[in-house]
């Protein structure tokens, strides 16, 4: 049996369709691997988080 849980959204629709359960996991950990230093990464989580 396969327990799926509604994702917390990006505010990115591409993301969101790339990311398993439509969005950020509700529980659990998250890496996000990015090819240098400003590529934006702040980005991709601040609509989660509130900001």
């Amino acid at each position: 049996m396969t327990v799926t849980r509604p994702g917390i959204h990006s505010g990115f629709a591409t993301l969101d369709a790339a990311l398993p359960d439509g969005g950020w996991p509700a529980a659990g950990v998250t890496q996000i691997l990015i090819p240098r230093n400003g590529a934006g990464n702040c980005a991709c989580w601040r609509h989660a988080c509130g900001s």
